[in-house]
């Protein structure tokens, strides 16, 4: 990913040129900014790479804005809304199902809930913002260079977490169906080892994202620029994503899952066949198909991304030769992006264990939001009538203290009479005798 010899990745739109003095030269350059600067100076003055620019980027300068929406454009904003459309609901509500029922939150389910939580993700901070870019501005990033770094960074996370869950899911499903008495994964310290991991390797693509302004064009390009002097460092690591975190997981999966639906579908249960096990080996069966089908499309989906990262920074020449370059890859990204809607739809809608709780969850939020409602107001009318008594009881404190008074200093001037005319009365009783 990169110009000539060196290792920029511009947010996957990248121009190599093989045994041209005049770009060597320009690799010299280590500020990235003036590095990109110059590139684009120099393809607008020469005729031979700006030719070969445009072939390799489309019928346009490198992610500069063009006239008109084509039919790709189109096609790629169309799937963009669905996924964060499909991706945006179902997964918060497949999310909310596992938070409120204890009874989803199977090993399985919760490994699953990485999935909805990175597609998610990609739903709300990623398809946005590249739907914004692509499509809407053409090419022209119009954001700051924090929120591009979030975007790159956050895409990635998602691939990452999505090959994790799916490779952990295999394995544990695995372990199950040859022995049930394997003790199974973790599943809350699986997830922190999947996101852990997945954050790792999606950190140079957040130190690395730049904003750089065309000079032809008032136009920003948002990628993620490596420096000439990492080239090694990026052509290593990105190998080591394409093999670790691509092909040895899928061909892992691809063992440990076909096992798994052909164990569950010889499976026979013992003794009598009854409804009971028919039932439940064809819930088994449709379980493993669905995961087997979570594996298909993680492959469908990624497989021709990583066919064109790899043609881009080791065989560029072949990338020269096709006039639309940019739109295929924005189709091929838009394509490794619908991998989150064909998460959604198989293991939200058709996943009969998730869709029995979310028919019921619209009632049960209306209910528990009932019941907030009353315990709020109930808590309130007794503070309320705590605040009464205790003003009641404030307000009165004075007048009775002066009542009690009066009526102390009343019975003792009584008492005091009657003790003085007592006290007469036995005096003249003395002195008659």
């Amino acid at each position: 990913m990169g110009f000539a010899n060196a290792t920029v990745y511009l947010n996957e739109e990248n121009a190599h040129f093989a045994n041209n003095s005049s770009l060597e030269n320009l690799l010299l350059a280590f500020d990235l900014d003036e590095l990109m600067k110059a590139f684009l100076e120099l393809i607008s003055d020469n005729e031979t790479e700006a030719d070969a620019t445009r072939n390799l980027f489309g019928n346009a300068s490198p992610g500069g804005p063009t006239n008109s929406l084509d039919g790709s454009e189109i096609a790629i904003g169309v799937l963009y809304s669905l996924i964060m459309l499909v991706c945006g609901v179902g997964n918060f509500l497949l999310l909310l199902a596992l938070l409120l029922y204890k009874e989803t939150r199977t090993p399985t389910n919760l490994l699953i809930g990485n999935l909805a939580l990175s597609d998610l993700l990609v739903s709300l901070l990623c398809l946005p913002y590249n739907m914004d870019y692509h499509v809407v501005h053409e090419g022209s990033w119009h954001h700051s260079t924090a929120l591009c770094a979030v975007v790159n960074f956050f895409t990635s996370v998602s691939h990452y977490v999505s090959t994790h869950a799916l490779l952990a899911i295999g394995i544990d499903r695995y372990l199950v169906v040859q022995d049930a008495r394997t003790r199974r994964f973790n599943p809350r310290w699986t997830s922190v080892v999947i996101w852990v991991v997945a954050l790792v390797l999606a950190l140079p693509g957040a130190i690395f994202s730049r904003t750089v302004p065309y000079q032809r064009e008032d136009s920003v390009f948002c990628g993620v620029l490596w420096p000439v002097s990492l080239q090694h460092v990026y052509k290593g690591f990105h190998i080591f994503l394409v093999v670790c975190e691509f092909a040895v997981p899928a061909v892992i999966m691809s063992v440990f899952y076909s096992f798994v639906v052909c164990k569950v579908w010889r499976r026979q249960f013992p003794g009598q066949h009854n409804a009971s096990h028919a039932r439940a080996q064809s819930r088994s069966r449709r379980k493993s198909i669905r995961l087997f089908a979570l594996f298909i499309m993680f492959v469908l989906c990624w497989t021709p991304y990583h066919i064109y990262s790899i043609l881009r920074d080791f065989y560029i020449g072949i990338l020269a030769k096709i006039s639309t370059s940019l739109n295929l890859f924005y189709m091929v990204q838009a394509i490794a992006m619908s991998n989150s809607l064909m998460n959604t739809l198989v293991y939200v809608v058709f996943n009969d264990n998730i869709t029995r709780f979310l028919k019921t969850l619209p009632r049960d939020l209306f209910i528990s939001l009932q019941k907030n409602y009353r315990n709020k107001s109930s808590q309130m009318h007794r503070q309320h009538e705590s605040r009464q008594r205790v003003d009641y009881m404030t307000s009165m404190t004075p007048r009775t203290a002066r009542s009690t008074l009066a009526v102390n200093t009343r019975e003792h001037i009584h008492s005091s009479r009657v003790s003085h005319e007592n006290s007469i009365n036995r005096m003249e009783m003395v002195s008659c005798v």
